[in-house]
């Protein structure tokens, strides 16, 4: 199973993406939209209800990748469920 869900970034990018079944799911979260459209990504999140994130992948750093990526960082229900940080910097 391969699953990619675009969340509402606005012009930013923010994805869910799952690979796996069962056990062996597997979840990444790549980018997390602009800091005006993180309340929107941040609501999709958590209404989603996964546990974890094994990878919070940050592209780079222009403010439609990033501006979220902070927000999410600062969250404390969010935070908690990344496992790792890759950047590409």
């Amino acid at each position: 199973m391969l699953a990619i869900e675009m969340l509402p970034a606005g012009h930013g990018d923010a994805l869910v993406v799952e690979y796996g079944a069962g056990s062996q799911r597997h979840r990444l979260l790549v980018d997390a939209g602009t800091f005006h459209s993180w309340s929107d990504v941040r609501a999709r999140l958590l209404a989603r209800r996964d546990p974890s994130y094994e990878v919070f992948v940050v592209t780079h750093v222009d403010e439609d990748h990033i501006g979220g990526a902070i927000a999410l960082l600062d969250d404390p229900v969010l935070r908690d469920r990344v496992d790792q940080i890759w950047f590409n910097g």
